[in-house]
């Protein structure tokens, strides 16, 4: 997953990999705790923003994608949409040009099976 990112980064020099290594991990063990708990026919959906670090695009709808196929989910359908500027984490008037008014413009809606 680390090196998908990479190949998509920017500046890799900028690139926290530890953090977006630190990031997978807890999506597996996100994921293999929600195949454990989840019944065998069951179907979990999932809602993912996708960030930006250090001007590097993060594409966190992969990571949790693979997290999921890893512990046995199938993806059975995707979906992106856009988040209205008054709907987003944190929203705050801003212009569409600044750091803020670029962050979390869409979310990716994933239904997983199993």
């Amino acid at each position: 997953m680390l090196r998908a990112i990479e190949r998509e980064a920017l500046d890799k020099n900028l690139l926290r990999k530890g953090m977006v290594q630190r990031f997978a991990q807890d999506c597996i063990q996100f994921a293999s705790e929600l195949s454990r708990v989840l019944r065998k026919d069951g179907q979990a959906v999932l809602v993912v923003g996708n960030s930006t670090l250090r001007g590097n695009y993060i594409r966190n709808d992969v990571i949790v994608q693979t997290a999921m196929e890893i512990a046995g989910f199938t993806l059975n359908g995707r979906y992106e949409r856009e988040i209205p500027p008054s709907r987003r984490y944190m929203a705050i008037e801003t212009p569409a040009s600044s750091n803020m008014g670029r962050r979390m413009r869409t979310e990716v809606v994933m239904k997983m099976g199993r």
